[in-house]
């Protein structure tokens, strides 16, 4: 019968290696800080090519909010501030603050990708005909 430690690492009564632990617990982090960023690429809806826009009689469905890239640049300020300060807390070569950068980084580009839709969608928003 398998128990809790058979989750927790340990079979047959022998530990683990902590690198295969830290290895886990790093994959762990790195498959939800992914999860949890980079909303504007799931929830900003792109408007569309002003050469369809003339179809439209009232403006087309396109995200005009910014809550999304607001929420991927506090991510990237939380994740950007953790890999900081792994680096500097620990001053060893740990994969945290890789780990955090890199989840930074595509809250980053989340953001960027979510405010140049937004403002893309505004603009076009002021030069349509209202219905």
């Amino acid at each position: 019968m398998i128990g809790l430690h058979g989750y927790l690492g340990r079979a047959a009564g022998r530990p683990e290696p902590w690198w295969r632990v830290c290895t886990k617990a790093l994959v762990l982090l790195l498959v939800s800080g992914l999860a949890t960023t980079g909303c504007s690429f799931i929830w900003v809806t792109r408007p569309v090519p002003k050469e369809e826009a003339g179809e439209y009689t009232a403006p087309p469905p396109c995200t005009s909010s910014y809550w999304a890239p607001v929420v991927d640049t506090a991510t990237v300020a939380l994740f950007g501030g953790l890999g900081i300060y792994d680096a500097l807390a620990t001053k060893k070569n740990y994969p945290g603050a890789a780990i955090f950068g890199t989840m930074g980084l595509v809250g980053l580009a989340s953001a960027i990708y979510g405010f140049h839709y937004v403002g893309k969608c505004k603009e076009q928003r002021k030069t349509l005909p209202d219905a």
